[in-house]
Parts: structure tokens; sequence; C-alpha cells
């Protein structure tokens, strides 16, 4: 076997090795991600029972579906003593779904960078790391993108299209124009506000999305809009959420929710999630897998294919909210 062969296969083997390891990585660097994962009230349980909070491992299906109850049972009431019960058949369950997002890479090697290092052990070793590092660095960014989407259809359900601006819109195929309490939570505040505006509308928004004891517990922003938070707070009101910081994430505390900044994250906004009501989704056969290694025609430069496929679902609109700093845009139904 040549050297320029051997390293090729090194390179296939490592890249398999790597491959079930990368879901943990892109989740360790992204402060949301990391949070679902540790902290999220999903309840949800991977491979070796290992908690994964809100984030779930699918094993198949066309689309990602979630139940939901959005028509109140008409059998439920006060009746008098002697009065005959409601025994209507009430179809009080709707099917939310979502489609898969398909993320696709190539771990790329050119033939000369291969001829030139095929006889050390010393460079093949740093080649090899230098792919692996570069396809996962790469796969970082594109969910973390991918999270805050807009208009990319063909991308991650980011936030901004899950949780709107007037709390109208279809998700998950459900309109709000059907269904009202479809609406995610939504409040306005002036733009450039004060501290203490800002604060007013934190409060306003909060309240909303309380329901219960089921409340918010993750609030994430972009840092120009963070900045404003933290200035917005006394010496005395600072306190960071240690669970993130111990991960190496910058982290405030709004009541008991942590507040995370993403540069990704669009301008102007602030979202309140309630873990319980969105979780994140990999495809239990695609999680960051490398496909068989191919020479591409007519060049001299060889690939390692490398997809996920993935996306959110929202169980429960009106537990998450989004406060706008300015306008608000409208929604499409």
């Amino acid at each position: 076997m040549s050297g320029a062969e051997s390293l090729l296969n090194v390179i296939t083997t490592t890249l398999n090795t790597w491959s079930p390891e990368v879901k943990d990585n892109v989740i360790a660097n992204n402060a949301l991600l990391y949070f679902f994962k540790k902290y999220g009230r999903g309840g949800l349980y991977g491979e070796g029972n290992v908690p994964m909070g809100s984030i779930e491992t699918r094993g198949g299906g066309k689309q990602i579906e979630e139940d939901i109850s959005l028509v109140a049972n008409t059998n439920v009431g006060f009746v008098a003593y002697d009065e005959t019960v409601g025994t209507d058949a009430v179809d009080v369950l709707q099917m939310a779904v979502y489609d898969w997002k398909y993320c696709y890479g190539n771990a790329v090697l050119y033939g000369p960078q291969i001829a030139m290092n095929s006889d050390s052990k010393f460079k093949k070793h740093r080649l090899v790391e230098a792919v692996i590092q570069n396809a996962e660095s790469s796969m970082v960014n594109a969910i973390g993108a991918g999270l805050f989407n807009t208009a990319n259809a063909k991308s991650i359900d980011g936030l901004p299209k899950l949780i709107t601006d007037d709390g109208t819109g279809t998700v998950g195929g459900i309109s709000t124009t059907t269904y009202e309490n479809w609406k995610n939570q939504y409040e306005t505040v002036s733009a450039d506000p004060t501290p203490s505006q800002l604060l007013e509308g934190m409060a306003k928004l909060y309240r909303k999305c309380t329901r219960g004891r089921s409340t918010v517990d993750l609030i994430v922003t972009h840092p120009d809009l963070y900045g404003t938070y933290e200035s917005a707070l006394t010496p005395l009101q600072r306190f960071t959420d240690p669970r993130l910081a111990d991960a190496g994430f910058e982290a405030l505390k709004y009541h008991g929710a942590a507040v995370i900044f993403d540069e990704n994250c669009p301008v102007n906004r602030m979202y309140f999630l309630n873990t319980r009501s969105i979780k994140f989704n990999f495809h239990r056969d695609q999680m960051f897998k490398v496909g068989e290694r191919e020479k591409l025609f007519g060049q001299e430069k060889y690939a390692w294919p490398i997809t996920a496929m993935c996306n959110f679902s929202v169980s429960a609109r009106r537990d998450l909210g989004v406060l706008v700093v300015g306008t608000a845009s409208s929604s499409s139904s």
C-alpha cells in the first residue's frame, strides 16, 4: 500500500471514529444548545440513559411530530347533581409537524497535500487533525447560524421563525388564524430604551410567558442588547449563572432564568424560552455521519461528506416570547 493510500485510510478511519463525538462538540460550543442539553426541562434521555434535557434524538420519520392541545374538552365543567354529563367525542390533540433540515459539509484534501504528508507520522497526525478541526468548526458555525435563521427555507427553523415579533404566523403547519392560542408572547419597547424601560419590558414579557410553575428558564439575545441589560443592573444585581460560567460561557441571571448572548441572534431581539415547550432534535442515523470517501471527477481532490439532520420543534408557543426593541415586523399566517 502506498504512503498516500495509507494516509487516506487513516483519515477515513479517524473521521469515522470522530463522528459520534461531533454532536457533543457542536453542543458544547454553543451556549443555547449546551443549556438545552444540561439544564433543559424536556426530561429527555439519550443512549445509555444519558440525560439530554431538551435535545431529542429521534429514530426516524419523514417529519418531526409534536402532539399539542389547542382545543378545550367540552365535556369538562360544572353540572347539577342530577344533570347528564357530556360524553361527546372531542379531538383535543392536533399535530404540529416540522421538517428535518439537512446540514451537509465536506472534509476536503488535495492530492498534493496528501503526497507531501504521506511519509511522516508527525505530518500525518497534523494533517488529520487539521481536517477534523476544519470540518468541526464549519459544522459548529453552520448549526450556530441556523439556530437564528430567518429566511433560508433550507436551513433550521430558527427562533425568529418560531417566535415571531407579533406572535402570529404558521408554525409547525398550524396557523394562528385558526388557533388563536397558538400565538407566542411578545412585548415591544422603544428604540434605544433606558435601563428602566428595558427592565420594565422584560418584566412584562416574563409574566406573560409564566403559567403556574412553568416559567422561562433561558433568555438569549444579541451581544449589544446583552450589554444594555448588564448596564441596567446595579453591581449587586449582576448575578452570573455559574452553570454556564463553568462551561466557559458568559451568562447573567434574570429571576431564575439564564441570560446569554449570541452574535447570530437578530439585533434588538431578546428571546424568552421555556425549555419544556421547545426542543432541538437530531435524527439518530444522521448525527454528523461521515460518508464514503470520494475522489472528485477530473480533480486531484478527495472529499469525505459529513451530514446531520436536525431542527427545532415547539409544543406550546404561548410559553415562548420575544422582546422587540424598536419597531416589530408583522408575520404572515
